[in-house]
């Protein structure tokens, strides 16, 4: 290296400054995962699945974690003097094919699943009843709007009225969706449709990677990546997603969730 003399301006001398070891890009000395710090109920299952299962208490002890948030996201913050950090968390876990990751990951996320499942069932007759009613309304609507365009006189007035009272009922009521907490697959723009129907928070997990395709562009017709709503969804920031084909979604505060175990490949 030559630098240029501290108290002599233009001259110009030579450093001794020798390269430390290089440390190959393929091998690495991480810390062992802490299970010692997980709270009693988690670190003694995470123990049993790890032992269980002969795998790394890292992948049951990530995936657990990425369940327990995506329980709180949204609901819980942790906050410092100056700084607030939303508690929906990006795992990623990676072992070779053959490690059992299958298994650990639908044992970590089966108590997830299973609540989800419990809210959709729960909530399917009061969900048709509202799809139908929605659907009822809809079409009056369309019947007062007809109404209004061809009559005259008091009919087309007293149809006009009821239509835009009607139009107004309608816009403040929400689209009927069943309850979903973990989407697995699902393009960007599904993730943020689900969103706008979820209150703002879900869950993305999956047992393979071809989430990343989708976040890359796999089925755009541009082939760009598109991986705004999880960077929002990861700093608990506003969606805007305003769409020709499927109107515009708007919801405050989002939070997305992301576990997935995959192939290093």
């Amino acid at each position: 290296i030559l630098t240029r003399g501290p108290n002599v301006p233009g001259i110009v001398q030579s450093l001794d400054a020798r390269w430390p070891e290089l440390v190959p890009f393929n091998v690495t000395n991480l810390p062992s995962f802490p299970v010692h710090v997980l709270p009693a109920a988690l670190r003694d299952w995470v123990a049993a699945e790890s032992h269980a299962t002969q795998t790394p208490p890292d992948l049951a002890g990530l995936l657990a974690l990425a369940t327990a948030s995506a329980c709180i996201a949204r609901n819980v913050m942790v906050e410092l003097p100056g700084w607030r950090e939303p508690t929906n968390l990006f795992v990623a876990v990676l072992l070779a094919p053959g490690n059992r990751k299958s298994a650990v990951f639908a044992d970590a996320t089966k108590p997830l699943r299973e609540v989800e499942a419990a809210l959709i069932e729960e909530s399917r007759p009061i969900v048709a009843r509202a799809r139908s009613e929605r659907r009822q309304k809809e079409a009056r609507l369309k019947r007062l709007e007809k109404i209004a365009s061809e009559k005259v006189g008091n009919e087309a007035a007293e149809a006009q009225r009821e239509a835009g009272n009607l139009a107004e009922e309608l816009a403040l009521e929400p689209e009927p969706a069943d309850p979903r907490l973990i989407v697995d697959g699902a393009t960007p723009e599904a993730v943020a449709v689900l969103l706008g129907c979820q209150r703002g928070r879900i869950a993305s997990m999956a047992v393979e990677g071809g989430v990343f395709d989708l976040m890359a562009g796999l089925y755009s017709k541009n082939g760009v990546a598109n991986f705004d709503v999880f960077l929002k969804g990861h700093a608990g920031d506003d969606l805007i997603d305003d769409r020709v084909t499927r109107g515009s979604t708007r919801v405050e505060r989002i939070a997305v969730t992301c576990a997935y175990a995959v192939q290093p490949v």
